[in-house]
């Protein structure tokens, strides 16, 4: 880590990484020079200037043909502290998904989130960085820890990862400690996860009840069934997850519990050493 490296050295590391065989370990960490995730350009004029994020295309490049031909011997990954920005973080996600040596994937302090700029193309960026989140849940089958922590990430994504971990991994630790998640939020989503198990471990199924709501009847879930009307109301108090959100989440299919392994607030265990293999 600290090489000083930047976008192009991707580039070349990339093309150099087909020597490395049985490379099982890549240290990239606290190289913010590689990305530039909050550079901004100004259009349009007068009233109507806005302001837009810039693509990071060179990035993206780079670490898609970086993940494409680092050697499938790879179980640890470090770019923490790298700049990356939403869009090459999830370039590089989807080039890593389906590897099944991959243990470790660090993508802390890289500017992930929601960010200043709320535009089309942020929304957009969070919308695939959450399917690339699933799907390398989904296709990552030894993947055990991931490090997400000192960004800008929300409780609707919190919320949303724990759903991906209900359905596509048993054994994943996500570290999301130093997000814009509140202590508050974070006893919630507990709530959530925890009563919505019975003993026995499989899922509680809720009821689902029709509501007058202003002359025009609606089906939403009987929070009593669930045990965690206060967590969900809680959640929907943070004004970053709605009502339609928590209820397909509560609805959903499950597999696992995602309990002990969603790190986040201050009782539970500290976030990942970038340094340790």
């Amino acid at each position: 880590g600290n090489c000083r490296l930047e976008a192009d050295s991707l580039g070349h590391l990339a093309a150099a990484a087909p020597m490395w065989c049985k490379l099982e370990v890549l240290l990239l960490y606290n190289n913010p020079g590689i990305g530039d995730p909050k550079r901004i350009v100004g259009k349009g004029s007068g009233d109507a200037i806005r302001l837009e994020a810039v693509a990071q295309t060179g990035l993206m490049k780079s670490l898609s043909a970086l993940g494409a031909r680092l050697p499938q011997t790879l179980r640890k990954l470090s770019l923490g502290s790298c700049n990356l920005g939403n869009e090459a973080a999830t370039v590089l996600m989807r080039r890593l998904a389906g590897r099944s040596a991959l243990q470790h994937l660090d993508l802390s302090d890289n500017e992930l989130g929601p960010g200043p700029v709320q535009d089309t193309r942020t929304e957009q960026a969070m919308i695939s960085f959450c399917e690339a989140l699933g799907s390398l849940f989904d296709k990552t089958r030894g993947l055990k820890h991931l490090n997400l922590s000192l960004n800008m990430l929300e409780a609707h994504h919190a919320l949303l990862t724990m759903q991906r971990m209900c359905l596509d991994s048993e054994d994943v630790v996500v570290d999301l400690s130093a997000n814009n998640i509140s202590e508050e939020a974070w006893s919630a989503l507990r709530s959530v996860d925890e009563k919505n198990w019975d003993e026995n471990g499989d899922p509680i199924i809720p009821v689902i009840v029709d509501v007058d709501i202003d002359g025009i009847w609606v089906s939403q879930i009987d929070p009593s069934t669930i045990g965690a009307s206060a967590a969900i109301a809680t959640l929907k108090s943070t004004g970053q997850v709605d009502q339609a959100f928590l209820d397909g989440f509560v609805r959903s299919a499950r597999r696992f519990a995602a309990r002990k392994r969603l790190l986040g607030d201050t009782r539970q265990l500290p976030a990942l050493d970038a340094n340790t293999s």
